[in-house]
């Protein structure tokens, strides 16, 4: 007998598989997919990304760190772009094979940074999400750093903020603060999906992901 819960990973759909995003729909949906919550169904979340070997995009949103730790390590190699956060710190990316790196409003360490930047020669693009202002989307070292390798294509910095207006405005004055001069640098503003007057930052996400054609940019 099967339930509504079970996980069917024995049959050859699963196989053909290529963008999967495990996460919130909206940042006010009421569920147990918080990042402090014990009910993330990791075991089987890991099941799945072992049978999804045709596997190219992946978002991995909202997850719990120790559980973060252990499905990163189950990432197949066929996937090229990878999309996570809000937590993410400290993480090994060494075993993946990176096109695109998506972090939404999550700082990284010097070691994150540094293990994505020398996990291979495939990474080309870097995706900077972030929705506070209050700091900066890179500090001036972690800027330097993402260019310590030659492979780097682009940068991109992306704001979501109510009005393309207003993230625009907040990213210029972000690049004459911090001094993102480079010209791998691509500024990216955001009108954003609203509810009731406030920032959905999720739905944002997901509509921008979806949006996406596996192959161009890579979200």
């Amino acid at each position: 007998m099967r339930t509504s819960t079970d996980v069917v990973v024995n049959q050859l759909p699963i196989q053909l598989v290529r963008r999967l995003w495990f996460g919130p729909m909206s940042s006010f949906e009421k569920n147990g997919l918080k990042m402090v919550s014990t009910d993330w169904p990791s075991a089987s979340m890991h099941r799945i990304l072992n049978h999804c070997t045709s596997l190219r995009s992946l978002a991995l949103l909202n997850v719990e760190r120790q559980h973060l730790v252990r499905l990163i390590r189950a990432i197949p190699s066929s996937v090229s772009s990878l999309t996570i956060g809000p937590s993410g710190t400290r993480l090994d990316y060494r075993s993946l094979n990176l096109h695109t790196f998506t972090s939404f409003n999550m700082s990284m360490h010097k070691s994150d940074i540094r293990a994505l930047m020398h996990s291979g020669t495939t990474l080309r693009t870097v995706r900077k999400i972030y929705t506070y202002e209050s700091d900066p989307p890179l500090r001036p070292d972690e800027f330097n750093m993402l260019f310590s390798t030659t492979t780097l294509e682009r940068l991109e910095i992306v704001r979501y903020a109510k009005t393309d207006a207003e993230a625009r405005e907040v990213l210029e004055r972000a690049v004459e603060d911090n001094g993102y001069d480079r010209e791998e640098v691509v500024l990216v503003p955001w009108a954003a999906v609203e509810k009731d007057g406030k920032i959905d930052a999720f739905a944002t996400l997901i509509e921008q992901w979806k949006g996406e054609a596996y192959g161009g940019s890579g979200l």
